[in-house]
């Protein structure tokens, strides 16, 4: 009787042992993470969590209520994707990046970062609606995105409203952003073109008190059951030339 283990290659051996680790990789979810910043940003490094951040404002970047758009945000890996994000201010006057003063409250990770709270969008009008997109996912899938929203002093709660996209898992299409840190999870479906899009304006429609949108994160969609199970029929067919 032959011995199994010389009919099996070096080659499949390897292959055999690479699959555990191609689905562990496959497994391990992305998330991409976004800081509004107008005066303090997340740096070029990882944060205190090993996070990476892409900061978008006005801290070196844009000027004060610019219209502004950002391609292939990178995710938490500091891997870039093909993510680009627009950032449209409706009015000068009642929006834009708010600086240190906001001093919004920490969340739980990865919002437990002083630079995500710091600084980021306000809106102290209902003229002061700011419009954000994203644009280049997939198209007709599943995204999760958490954001936060507070301010130390004068800060009120806003409305996230979902324009572009399905909403789903209890989603609404209008949904209320707290001012005291706590993080707003939404489930939405990127359209035919693979877009998302939403409003985010202040809920009292006055500019004594303002509404702040600190920082957010986006949840890549989770590779397919299938890619998996081709995994598991390669580790099959290698099992069974071993008989």
């Amino acid at each position: 009787m032959k011995n199994p283990l010389k009919i099996i290659t070096k080659k499949q051996i390897a292959a055999l042992a690479v699959i555990p680790l191609v689905a562990l990789s496959m497994n391990a979810q992305a998330v991409v993470l976004i800081d509004f910043s107008d005066a303090t940003a997340a740096g070029a490094g990882a944060d205190g969590n090993g996070n990476y951040w892409t900061s978008v404002g006005d801290a070196g970047l844009q000027g004060n209520a610019a219209d502004l758009s950002v391609e292939n945000l990178i995710d938490s890996t500091n891997s870039a994707t093909t993510i680009d994000l627009d950032i449209n201010f409706s009015n000068t006057s009642a929006n834009g990046w708010g600086g240190n003063g906001i001093d919004g409250p920490p969340g739980s990770n990865p919002f437990d970062q002083t630079f995500a709270v710091t600084d980021g969008i306000y809106s102290n009008t209902s003229g002061g609606l700011v419009t954000l997109t994203l644009s280049d996912l997939d198209v007709n899938t599943k995204y999760n995105l958490s954001l936060i929203g507070g301010r130390a002093s004068a800060g009120t709660d806003g409305v996230i409203g979902i324009t572009t996209g399905t909403v789903t898992d209890g989603t609404l299409t209008s949904n209320t952003l707290r001012n005291n840190g706590t993080q707003l999870d939404l489930s939405i479906f990127s359209d035919s073109s693979g877009e998302i899009a939403f409003t985010f304006v202040d809920t009292n429609f006055t500019n004594i008190n303002s509404t702040t949108l600190n920082a957010m994160s986006i949840a890549l969609p989770e590779p397919s059951s299938t890619a998996l199970l081709g995994l598991g029929g390669v580790a099959l067919m290698l099992r069974r030339r071993r008989k």
